[in-house]
């Protein structure tokens, strides 16, 4: 049993600090400036950003050749309009909707990146077998290791094994990428 808040405190956590969440997210865009530095050049095609939060990976992924598109999706409908509000690239489009319950068409997703957001969710199955759905034949699900660590410690997975096994059995296959040290899960 997860002890992680519910989704609708969750999102209304984030929604009450969109307006200054870059003020305070030093971690976050951290990680975020590593993955957009280091792993740029294996994104192309529709990318989705889950947990978009303020846009931020959005906006600077929208702005790569080999992207057609970006579909930043975060639980918070304050981030969403945050994002809708401040952030007027044609290539991004944005959404509120729950990472566990995806309204996405199946096999319509080239990538997914998420920063840090999984942690966040309370169902790793749903999560995993969502982003699986959405993403088509052979598209890779990119996000750091520390994300991993988080979301096997707040959904109580003592092992990272019952975690690589339960990908696997949802057609993803775990690549662990050395040259940028984010996590490359690739769909089957």
């Amino acid at each position: 049993m997860s002890s992680l808040p519910s989704v609708s405190r969750v999102a209304q956590a984030f929604s009450q600090a969109a307006e200054h969440y870059d003020q305070v997210a030093g971690l976050q865009r951290q990680v975020a400036d590593h993955l957009l530095k280091h792993c740029h050049t294996q994104l192309n095609g529709v990318v989705m950003d889950l947990g978009c939060g303020t846009g931020y990976v959005a906006k600077h992924l929208a702005q790569l050749t080999p992207v057609t598109s970006v579909l930043g999706i975060d639980i918070a409908p304050g981030m969403i309009d945050w994002c809708r509000q401040h952030i007027a690239y044609p290539r991004c489009q944005w959404m509120v909707a729950d990472a566990q319950a995806l309204p996405v068409a199946d096999n319509s997703i080239d990538n997914v990146v998420s920063s840090l957001a999984i942690q966040w969710c309370a169902d790793e199955r749903a999560l995993f077998a969502n982003t699986s759905r959405v993403l088509k034949p052979a598209a890779i699900f990119l996000l750091p290791p520390l994300v991993l660590k988080l979301y096997m410690s707040c959904a109580g997975l003592g092992s990272r094994w019952i975690l690589i096994n339960m990908l696997m059995n949802l057609c993803l296959k775990p690549i662990f990428w050395q040259l940028c040290k984010f996590v490359l899960l690739k769909c089957r």
